[in-house]
């Protein structure tokens, strides 16, 4: 199957990180030449829009497949492309998605499972239950500008916000179409 499946560029936009089907996730510089700074076997299978850079550029994390460990996310130091943190554990299917809480203290992670997960970025340690409303798998998208909202949508075509921090759902649920 091979190929491209995620990239996200980091916040000073001097660096992508980009994740193959087979598991190679490859950090690069974006001026011309893309000299490559890291290229790292991070899993089986990198998934989806699954690597997201730490809100200081100082890590950034994968969600991954790996036939020994599931659906794990693990976490790398961007200036050697040395492991800090892993596994990240607890969803039973395929994460979508990846990204840091706007102060770096957090990780919200999105699954197939139809949950939003929050876990520290320093211990990986799951924070609370997982945030459940979705009947379908999940993706999420980046927190709110202040930091207080994150939003998810789902292929039960709905989409659902949260509390950053204490997971509630804000509001009902909006459908999507009719």
């Amino acid at each position: 199957m091979g190929g491209i499946r995620c990239i996200v560029m980091s916040p000073d936009d001097q660096l992508a990180a980009s994740g193959d089907h087979d598991g190679k996730i490859v950090i690069r510089e974006i001026k011309e030449g893309g000299e490559i700074k890291h290229t790292i076997q991070a899993g089986s299978e990198v998934w989806s829009v699954s690597v997201s850079f730490s809100p200081n550029g100082e890590k950034f994390a994968a969600a991954v497949y790996d036939v020994e460990g599931g659906h794990v996310i693990r976490v790398y130091d961007v200036e050697t492309g040395e492991l800090t943190l892993s596994p990240i554990e607890g969803h039973k299917e395929w994460i979508r998605c990846v990204l840091w809480s706007l102060d770096g203290c957090r990780l919200f992670s999105a699954s197939d499972d139809h949950s939003i997960r929050c876990w520290t970025s320093e211990t990986g340690k799951l924070i609370g239950q997982p945030w459940m409303g979705h009947t379908n798998l999940v993706f999420s998208r980046p927190p709110s500008p202040d930091g207080t909202k994150l939003a998810s949508a789902s292929r039960d075509n709905t989409v659902r916000f949260w509390d950053a921090h204490s997971g509630e759902p804000i509001e009902q649920p909006l459908q999507h179409g009719d």
